[in-house]
Parts: structure tokens; sequence; C-alpha cells
């Protein structure tokens, strides 16, 4: 069912989890597309790209409000900063078996993720992203952080879009186990180095794990970021 609203937020769905409301924005000539989570809706999923740095290296990273200035100091540290991720309960239903009657090799009811959830309305991105990685890595000792990814994504070609954010966000903390870890189904919160994310997702991917697509988009966008940051660093000492 679709409700078309004016562009002010409010709350558009009444009764089913993906009923979805459609509006446009001020100067957008595109209508978002904003799937609900209970009766007060829900504006923008956000996802938290949480990198944890050396507690030494602290002082690098306090205050910083820019995304480039972040990348650089990321570049000096690439070999000692870890990803956070979690391994959440997300169960298998239909996916066994392809249509041929062959199995597509997924053995586990686990996804590896991002933290993240629902910015209810009202909310402000930056907090949720920080919430939403207290409540399930642990990880709150939060240095900066800035948006790193804000967008339309779709299931499919033209329908089910949803807008996302990802915040990039520098801590000290390593995950830890937390109270509400059980209740969201987190089987694990953990962090890896960053050099290493892209062979551990490819590793566990192959042994069945499904892998959420904004780890791969993380871990794919900041490699770039940080390579690009050493060739700059670089350049200026030729």
């Amino acid at each position: 069912m679709r409700y078309t609203i004016d562009p002010a937020w409010k709350p558009a769905h009444e009764r089913a989890y993906l009923r979805y409301a459609e509006f446009t924005r001020p100067g957008s000539s595109f209508p978002d597309i904003v799937f609900g989570r209970n009766k007060d809706g829900a504006e923008l999923a956000m996802k938290a790209l949480a990198i944890v740095v050396p507690t030494e290296t602290a002082i690098q990273f306090e205050g910083l409000t820019d995304l480039g200035a972040i990348v650089m100091q990321l570049a000096d540290i690439a070999d000692r900063a870890k990803m956070v991720l979690i391994h959440q309960d997300r169960p298998i239903t239909h996916l066994p078996f392809l249509d041929d009657n062959t199995s597509t090799g997924l053995r586990h009811n686990v996804q590896v993720e991002l933290s993240g959830g629902i910015q209810e309305p009202g909310q402000n991105a930056k907090l949720t992203a920080r919430r939403e990685l207290l409540e399930e890595a642990g990880v709150g000792n939060v240095l900066c952080s800035v948006p790193f990814y804000h967008g339309y994504l779709a299931n499919s070609a033209g329908h089910q879009h949803e807008r996302y954010g990802m915040e990039l966000i520098i801590a000290v903390d390593l995950p830890k186990p937390t109270e509400s870890q059980k209740e969201e189904g987190i089987v694990t919160a953990y962090a890896i180095p960053i050099l290493e994310v892209s062979d551990h997702l490819d590793d566990l991917s192959y042994k069945g794990y499904l892998i959420e697509w904004a780890a791969y988009l993380a871990i794919g966008r900041l490699e770039s970021k940080i390579m690009a940051a050493v060739f700059k660093k670089l350049s200026a000492t030729v």
C-alpha cells in the first residue's frame, strides 16, 4: 500500500512492517521510498563503518570533522587499524537450493554485517550510527566521525529503494559483549585489520556465510581512499 505525503517527514505507517511511503524532498525531482519498521515508520537505515585505532594514535584523530583528513591519518596507521564486524542471526529460509535444485552452498544462518539500524523519525543520523555501534558491538569511545556514504539503493531495478547512510567512526574501544546483543540475534562482534578485511569476507563467503552488501561497499571505498592518500603522501615526498 502506498502513501504520498508532504516533504516534511511525518509518520505514515499504521500496521504492516513492509508498508512504505513515497514523498519528494524540496529540490529533488525523484521520490524517497521509505520502509516502515513500526507504526511510526522510519526515514533512513544507518550503518556504522567503525575503525578501531591504537590508543597511542588517538590524538591524531580527536575532533577531526573532515573525511579527507581522517583518511590521511588512517593511511599512516593502516597496518594497525581494525574494522568492526558483527555476525548476526539471519535465518535461511528458501536459499539452500537454486531453481535447478542444486545447492547454493550456504551453510550458516549467519550474516556478516556492519553495526546499524533504523533512524527513527526526528533522530540524528550521526547519533543513530553511534548508538547502534555501542548497542551491537560495545564500541563507545569515539574519537571522531563523519558521513561516509548517503544515497539510494535498490534490491532490484526500479523498486524497493531504500535510503541508506553510513558513518565513518574512529574509536579506540575493541568490540565487547553488550546487553542488547542476544536480543538482536548478534552471535559475535569483533575487529579485523583493515588490510585483511577483503580476504576475510571472501573466505567467509566461500565457507557459506552471507555477506551484507554494506561490508563490501565500506571496505572497498575505504581501501580506495586510503590507497589514494598513500600515493598523495608519496608524491609529496618526491
